[in-house]
């Protein structure tokens, strides 16, 4: 997450003297949040350039697809190993949307497949595995 410091006197500055002569609440502004997904498959990203609106992939210059939705000012950045980064956002519900918004863009052109998903926290998870990583939940033992 970046910040700003939001300085509460004319010509202020972050330094330490300052802050500690003024003695006053320190104001930020959040400017960017910078989030993180990992799709656990391999991706074609010519073939995504190329079925979804808003994908661009020019690997002589970049090796990710960059994706920008028409609705946000957002970027998303996917690699070839299905890693994902989401950057220019203010908000983690922002953050959600956009990504939500890139997982359905990918699952209606057919090139993310269907995922074992926690019921408790939504992580995405091999299909054998019994116990979610990211929160501890427990699968039922198969019947």
């Amino acid at each position: 997450m970046a910040l700003r410091y939001l300085s509460s006197s004319p010509g202020g500055s972050p330094d330490g003297a300052h802050m500690a002569k003024a003695n006053k609440k320190i104001k930020y502004e959040v400017l960017n949040i910078m989030a993180a997904i990992e799709l656990k498959q391999e991706m074609d990203l010519k073939h995504i350039s190329e079925v979804i609106k808003g994908a661009e992939y020019k690997p002589e210059s970049f090796e990710g697809l960059i994706y920008r939705p028409p609705w946000s000012y957002a970027v998303v950045v996917l690699r070839k190993d299905g890693k994902a980064i989401c950057t220019n956002v203010k908000s983690m519900e922002e953050v959600e949307k956009v990504f939500g918004g890139f997982i359905e863009e990918l699952k209606r052109a057919g090139v993310l497949k269907e995922r074992k998903t926690c019921p408790s926290c939504g992580a995405i998870l091999e299909e054998e595995d019994l116990v979610c990583l990211e929160c501890g939940y427990v699968f039922p033992p198969p019947k």
